[in-house]
């Protein structure tokens, strides 16, 4: 008689659940002794360190899969990884989760990035700052031309700015540091303060402004700054170097 539905204790060859119709198929491990101990384990093993790598695969026909096991290859690293075919492992490029076995994990194709001046610019007044020069852009979201950086997916972002300055002086009794969220002044972060309070000996001063915003795929960030004085406009130097801008997906 054959059985259809069983597998032996050993099996020396690949198998396949399959089938044609619009039913599921499900493979269970099932213990149902209700009892201390009555595990019910799923195990994919292999025979040691240089042996290959234990995962499960997920594929939707031939564009894409994720694998999700233990890259043996790399200090055997719990990972999760995609490919844009069937054929992802733990090594896949695309790896989105990264455990080592003490317990840090990364996420490596998270959306981040940090930029700075990379020159002195003089601000007279209100101006938006270019950052033009990159630590990192994962993803490579921000555009050092414009100062901007674009959400390349919707989910809650946190960014970061400080902005040093040189030539501030008792005069400058009103500060203002915007993260602007695609251009409305009307949907904003602002960081308020009193110059002529904040400067050092040296007439320096330093300034920081955080966001924490749900934002839609493809709004953008800038920073402006505004230094005014009660009668007009002052002049101030934006550090180069010191002034930064960074963000990142929370999720």
């Amino acid at each position: 008689m054959t059985v259809t539905n069983s597998l032996n204790n050993e099996c020396l060859n690949d198998f396949t659940v399959s089938g044609a119709s619009g039913a599921a198929r499900t493979c269970r491990v099932e213990n149902t002794n209700n009892t201390g101990g009555s595990n019910a384990i799923s195990e994919v093993y292999v025979g040691g360190t240089s042996a290959g790598d234990p995962y499960v695969r997920h594929t939707v026909g031939s564009s894409h899969s994720y694998a999700l096991g233990i890259d043996n290859s790399d200090s055997d690293r719990w990972k999760l990884s995609h490919a844009s075919d069937a054929t992802a492992t733990p090594s896949s490029a695309d790896n989105i989760l990264n455990v080592t076995t003490g317990g840090t994990w990364r996420r490596p194709m998270t959306p981040l990035f940090e930029a700075y001046v990379g020159t002195n610019i003089t601000l007279v007044q209100n101006q938006t700052i270019v950052f033009d020069q990159e630590n990192f852009d994962q993803g490579s979201n921000f555009d050092v031309s414009t100062g901007r950086y674009t959400c390349p997916v919707a989910g809650t972002y946190v960014f970061f700015t400080s902005i040093a300055q040189s030539l501030v002086t008792a005069t400058n009794n009103n500060g203002y540091i915007y993260i602007y969220h695609s251009g409305s002044s009307l949907n904003q972060s602002a960081n308020i303060f009193n110059p002529s309070l904040c400067r050092d000996a040296s007439n320096l001063l330093s300034f920081f402004n955080v966001l924490v915003y749900n934002a839609a795929a493809s709004d953008y960030f800038s920073i402006t700054v505004e230094n005014d004085t009660a009668g007009g406009a002052e002049t101030t130097t934006v550090l180069a170097d010191e002034s930064r801008f960074s963000g990142y997906l929370l999720g």
